[in-house]
Parts: structure tokens; C-alpha cells; sequence
């Protein structure tokens, strides 16, 4: 120890000066490393972390001890962090979850005066291999603090096999008994703190909440909450931004259906439309009157039915049905959820009661699906259906609120 300080002070640790006596430690024999005292094999890990090269001799010592070492792990790890967690982790995949005993080795343990001590924590099912694989890992990635490295996939193994593997630790003030125990606690702790201060692990939380271990899905549907306050937070741009990029879509949106018959100019037309336009127009004059007789004639419009419908009778009335209103309503609808998604996303606020953020939450979940359905021009009574529906299922899989999803439905669809 005194010597690796003295190398320090003098800023000469590094792989250049120290290449010698790397070469030399690598040629030592996997015995030595094992009998030494974890101190001073650790002494030895700070210095072939230097060299790249040492990994193959690091990882072949780590399989060689059945994983209960964690340092030597985590020197893997500071050595090359991708590789070695995909590597561990298809390791950690393949080797067996379960203990297996066959019954002679059941029967024969009935009888023993002596039976082997298992920890307080550790499930008696999980072989001691896997749970040692599983505390180095842990214990690594909290090391040198490389959660952000690792892929959803591994995030969702480490959290299902802690909860499986672990019975819940008791944290005691003054003196820690189990310190690898206590590690792992606040590590899995503070990762569920950092899916949660983010967005970006929403598909992960969502399937840890159909975890058949009921402390990972409440877990997980509590730290989804705060996920989807974050996703409506934690935006690039204020709130005032969105609200105005919502009220200039709605502006367009108007005028882009008031203006749709000045799109073609008549002088901005071409010869060959402007004579297309004018056969047409004389041959639609023409069909009405020879069917308009010269003594009588009405008309009269129909705004009930939904669509339009030429009728004739024996005396030459034609009635023009014409029915509007389902695109009117639309249009209606639409607005109206508009105006409510805006008014919501005003009043989210980075200190609102969670409570109140997450009837807001709720509410505009539901909006926008209601917007969705909109959208399908669907009769209102089938548009209402669907809309609860949705809230059904949302409310089986992310624990909304179901009577406020129908109020958001009863209210936009009317």
C-alpha cells in the first residue's frame, strides 16, 4: 500500500512506468492470487487495471474463485464496461437459477443433526453460485456508478433476481452486520429513484408492473407514476411553449377549413383547367334542367340525414338532402379537447401536489385518447364505448382512476 502511494505521489502510475512489474504479476501463478488476503489483492487488481491486456487473466480468476470475489468484477468493469457486462450477463443467463437435490440428497439432509446455514436474506431455492454472480454485479455497478451503461433488459434482470433472491433488508442505525447486503439495498434504492427521474425507462416500468412478485410491481407502478410526471415536466421548452404551439395548430386548423375553396385562383389557372371547369358546369346545367320542367319547379334542402341524396317525383321536384352536421360535431369535439389538453398542461406546475399531478395525469392520458377516437368520425354513442373501453384497460394496466376517465368520456362525447 505504501508503495503504490509513493508510485502515485510521484505520478508515476501508469502502464508505461509500471509495464515490468505488470508483466511480472502476470506471470504469476491463479494460486497466489487465491491465497492472498483481499487487501493486497487488491493491491495487485490497481495495477493490472493499467493494462488492458490482463483482462482475459482477471476474468479467467473471477470464474476460477465461482464469482464470490466482487473486486475482481469490477476491475473487469473499469477495464472495458461494455463488453464485460454483456459478456457477465450472458454468463449470469445461462448458469442455473434453481438448487437442484435429488431425493437420496433430501432424504439423507432429514436425518442431519447439523444442517449447513443458509443467510438470513438469501433464498434457500436460489444456488449460491447465482447469488453470488447477482451481489458482484450489483456491487460493481454501484462501484464505479455505471447505471447509465446498461441496457433495459439488464436493468430488468438485476431488479426481477434482487426481489427473488433477497428476502427485504432491515436497515439498523450504528454498526452494519451484512455491508454487501446493505450495498445492494441502497443501490436497488436509488435505481428505482433514477428510472423514476427520468422518461426514458417508461418501457421498462411498465412491464416491471405485470411482475408476478408483488413488492416489484408496486414498485415499479409508483415509480411510473413519477416517470409520466417527468415526461410532462422535464420538457425542453415551458409549458407556455406547448400551450402556444397547441392554440397555433387549432388557428391553422381553421383557417386551413375556411380558406380550402380559395386554394385554386381562377387566374392562376391553367387554359386547360379553366375549359375543363367550364364543360363541366354546362353539362351539370344542363342535367338540371332537363329534368326542371318550365310550368313548376322546388326545391328544398334537408339538413336530417346524413348524406347527400338527389330525389325525384312524377311532377319534377328534386329535394337536395344535405347533412353537414357529423363534420360540424367533429370539428366540435376535436376543439373542445383542444381547449381541454391546453387548459391541463397550464396547470402543471414542478411542485404540484402528486395527489392532484396525478388526476391531471389521468385526465389528460384520457384526452388524448379521446382525441384518437375523435379523429375515427364515429357515431357519438359508439365513440363514448370505445372511449370507456380505453379507460378500462387503462386503468387495469396503469392504475388510473377509472370514475375519472368516464367523467373525461361522459364530457367529450355527450
Amino acid at each position: 500500500m505504501i508503495f503504490l502511494t509513493l508510485i502515485k505521489t510521484l505520478n508515476k502510475f501508469n502502464k508505461e512506468n509500471l509495464i515490468d512489474l505488470i508483466d511480472f504479476i502476470k506471470a504469476f501463478d491463479t494460486s497466489v492470487f487465491k491465497n492472498l488476503e483481499q487487501h493486497k489483492l487488491e493491491n495487485l487488481l490497481n495495477i493490472l487495471v493499467l493494462d488492458s491486456n490482463t483482462y482475459d487473466l482477471i476474468e479467467n480468476l473471477m470464474k476460477e474463485s465461482d464469482y464470490k470475489n466482487a473486486k475482481l468484477l469490477t476491475t473487469l468493469l473499469k477495464i472495458d464496461v461494455k463488453n464485460t457486462i454483456a459478456k457477465y450477463m450472458d454468463l449470469y443467463k445461462q448458469e442455473e437459477k434453481y438448487i437442484k437435490k435429488s431425493i437420496f440428497k433430501k432424504f439423507i439432509n432429514l436425518f442431519k443433526k447439523e444442517q449447513k446455514k443458509e443467510h438470513k436474506y438469501n433464498n434457500p431455492l436460489i444456488s449460491s453460485k447465482k447469488i453470488n454472480m447477482l451481489i458482484n454485479l450489483i456491487l460493481g455497478i454501484r462501484k464505479i456508478d455505471i447505471v447509465d451503461n446498461l441496457e433495459d433488459k439488464y436493468l430488468n434482470i438485476i431488479i426481477e433476481d434482487y426481489y427473488e433472491f433477497f428476502k427485504e433488508y432491515e436497515h439498523v442505525s450504528g454498526l452494519v452486520e451484512y455491508p454487501a447486503y446493505d450495498s445492494m439495498s441502497i443501490f436497488i434504492s436509488n435505481l428505482w429513484s433514477n428510472l423514476g427521474s427520468t422518461s426514458n425507462h417508461i418501457n421498462l416500468l411498465e412491464n416491471l408492473s405485470k411482475s408476478s412478485d408483488v413488492r416489484v410491481e408496486n414498485m415499479a407502478k409508483y415509480t411510473l407514476e413519477s416517470a409520466y410526471n417527468q415526461q410532462q415536466k422535464d420538457r425542453v421548452q415551458p409549458n407556455s411553449y406547448y400551450k402556444e404551439i397547441f392554440n397555433k395548430e387549432n388557428i391553422n386548423v381553421d383557417k386551413e377549413q375556411n380558406n380550402s375553396h380559395k386554394k385554386y385562383k381562377w387566374k392562376d389557372m391553367s387554359m386547360s383547367k379553366k375549359i375543363g371547369i367550364v364543360g363541366s358546369l354546362a353539362s351539370i346545367i344542363g342535367l338540371v334542367l332537363y329534368f326542371i320542367p318550365s310550368d313548376s319547379q322546388s326545391t328544398s334542402a334537408n339538413n336530417n340525414n346524413q348524406s347527400i341524396i338527389i330525389q325525384g317525383n312524377n311532377n319534377g321536384n328534386i329535394t337536395y338532402n344535405v347533412d353537414n352536421s357529423k363534420t360540424e360535431n367533429n370539428n366540435i369535439t376535436i376543439n373542445k379537447i383542444d381547449t381541454l389538453i391546453n387548459e391541463y398542461t397550464a396547470n402543471i406546475k414542478s411542485k404540484t401536489p402528486p395527489q392532484e399531478q396525478k388526476e391531471i395525469n389521468t385526465k389528460l392520458y384520457m384526452i388524448n385518447k379521446a382525441k384518437e377516437i375523435a379523429k375515427k368520425r364515429l357515431p357519438s354513442s359508439l365513440q363514448n364505448e370505445e372511449c370507456k373501453n380505453n379507460a378500462k384497460t387503462a386503468a387495469s394496466l396503469l392504475s388510473y382512476e377509472l370514475p375519472i376517465m368516464y367523467k373525461v368520456c361522459d364530457e367529450i362525447f355527450k
